[in-house]
C-alpha cells in the first residue's frame, strides 16, 4: 500500500494536529534562533570563539535541564513551557538592549539562550505530549510529530534564508520573540482545548456509568478515552 502526500495528515485525529502544529512552529523558532545566534558570532569576526561557545553550551544546558526537571511536576506543564518561553523571550530583549549598547559579549550570550532554550523546549514539548498522550497514542503518532520537527526546519530555514537578506541579523531577534510569542499562545489554545475535551469525556462517563447502574449495579464498565491528545481512559468504578 502506497502512503501518498498528506495521508499522514488526513489519518491524524484533529486533536493530534494541535501538536504537530506546536512541532512545527518550535522547530521554525529553533532555526530562527540558530540562525540569529550564530550569524551575529561569525558576523562579528568571532568564529575562533566557536569552540568555547561549544564548551559553553552544555556547561548551561545540563544544569538547566536538572532544574527543569525539579520544576517539570509542580504545577501545569502548558504554564511552565509558557514561562520558558517568556524568560527566553525576556532574555533575548535584554541581551539585544546590551548589544546596540556596545558589548559585544551579547552575541555570545544571545548564541547560548538560543541553543539552551532549545534544550528545553525539546524536553517540555515531549512532556506536555506525554501528560495528555497515553502511551499506544504516543506510539500510534510520534512519527507524525517527527514529521512535524521536520518540516518546521525546512520552513524555518527557508523562512530565515529569505529574511537575513533583507534585514541584519540584531532585528531578526524580534521575529525569534515574536514566535516564542506566538508558541505561548498556542499553547494556551491546546490548554483550553484538553480541559473542553476532558470535561465532555467526564460528563459522558458520568451519564454513561448513570445509565449503566441501573442495569449492572455500582460498578459500570470502563468508557473509552477521550478523543487525544486528552486520550485519558476516564473509568467509574
Amino acid at each position: 500500500m502506497t502512503l501518498r502526500p498528506g495521508d499522514l495528515l488526513r489519518r491524524l485525529p484533529a486533536s493530534a494536529l494541535h501538536f504537530f502544529v506546536l512541532g512545527m512552529a518550535l522547530s521554525v523558532a529553533f532555526v530562527m534562533g540558530n540562525t540569529v545566534g550564530t550569524g551575529l558570532v561569525l558576523g562579528d569576526g568571532g568564529a575562533e570563539r566557536l569552540p568555547v561557545l561549544y564548551v559553553l553550551f552544555p556547561v548551561l544546558s545540563v544544569p538547566a535541564a536538572f532544574a527543569l526537571s525539579a520544576l517539570i511536576d509542580r504545577g501545569s506543564q502548558i504554564r511552565l513551557f509558557q514561562l520558558e518561553l517568556g524568560g527566553c523571550g525576556a532574555a533575548l530583549l535584554v541581551l539585544w538592549v546590551l548589544l546596540e549598547a556596545g558589548l559585544g559579549l551579547a552575541r555570545d550570550g544571545i548564541y547560548l539562550v538560543t541553543k539552551v532554550h532549545e534544550v528545553l523546549a525539546d524536553i517540555l514539548f515531549w512532556t506536555v505530549v506525554m501528560q495528555y498522550a497515553t502511551s499506544l497514542e504516543l506510539k500510534r503518532y510520534a512519527t507524525a510529530l517527527g514529521v512535524g520537527f521536520a518540516l518546521g526546519g525546512v520552513i524555518g530555514g527557508g523562512f530565515a534564508a529569505l529574511l537575513v537578506e533583507l534585514v541584519s541579523p540584531p532585528a531578526l531577534l524580534f521575529v525569534c520573540i515574536a514566535l516564542y510569542a506566538l508558541v505561548a499562545l498556542y499553547l494556551q489554545a491546546i490548554g483550553l482545548s484538553c480541559s473542553r475535551s476532558a470535561a465532555a469525556g467526564t460528563t459522558g462517563t458520568t451519564n454513561r456509568g448513570r445509565a449503566s447502574s441501573h442495569r449492572s449495579g455500582p460498578c459500570p464498565p470502563s468508557s473509552g478515552a477521550t478523543p487525544w491528545p486528552c486520550g485519558y481512559a476516564l473509568a467509574c468504578c
